[in-house]
């Protein structure tokens, strides 16, 4: 294989990768076109990825003509080509992420403990501030250390800026005040029926639903 055929084959791997991190990068700012782009994302999309597109084209249109390198002139827009191409395709990948479509991107009211003492629970939403945003009740049996997942239909995506961590696991053996939660789970005179109520701080008023712990169900009551 002479020295043109391997830069061509080089230049048709690079070609490869930079389609994929374009691809990637649309994908992954726009959390599968489930949200807009941010203004950093917009910045990208005109300062790296149209070039990047421009010459992709050009890299193609080389190899389908037929590559030549006939004299060492050639190596110079060859090497400035593949260079290009190479450091845009980084940028592309590492301002892209998985979070929010092919991974969940979660955020959490503080973790609190039923007034029964049976369960640990929280409030969370699952992509905020995306159309494939959802709400969920995460408890935990405290006996058994079973974790139960409840979706519920509340439409809250600030939860994350009232200062609930993702990461957080512990519990509270106190009620904590009203101020600094989204919502409270309380017991009822049924075995395994509580009331989630949703407080001021939740960006949708006060909202109550029932919570069938056995049925995995969240109905709103009215």
């Amino acid at each position: 294989m002479t020295l043109a055929s391997k830069m061509k084959y080089a230049l048709i791997l690079v070609i490869a990768i930079s389609a994929g991190a374009s691809i990637w990068f649309i994908l992954g700012s726009t959390s599968a076109f489930n949200r807009s782009w941010d203004l950093i994302e917009t910045v990208i999309f005109f300062a790296v990825l149209i070039p990047t597109v421009f010459f992709c084209i050009l890299a193609v249109a080389w190899v389908a003509t037929g590559f030549k390198m006939e004299s060492r002139t050639h190596i110079i827009p060859y090497i400035f080509l593949v260079v290009f191409l190479l450091l845009f395709s980084s940028i592309l990948f590492l301002n892209a992420t998985p979070y929010g479509w092919l991974k969940e991107s979660v955020t959490s009211d503080w973790t609190q403990i039923t007034a029964d003492e049976r369960f640990k629970y929280r409030l969370e939403v699952v992509n905020p501030f995306q159309r494939n945003s959802h709400t969920r009740l995460h408890l935990v049996e405290r006996n058994t250390k079973e974790e139960i997942i409840i979706p519920t239909d509340l439409r809250i995506d600030n939860i994350g800026l009232i200062g609930g961590r993702r990461d957080q696991t512990s519990y509270h053996d106190f009620s904590l005040p009203e101020w600094m939660v989204t919502s409270v789970l309380t017991p009822t005179e049924t075995e395994n029926i509580y009331i989630l109520t949703t407080t001021s701080r939740s960006g949708v008023g006060i909202v109550t639903i029932e919570i069938d712990i056995i049925a995995r169900t969240a109905s709103r009551i009215e």
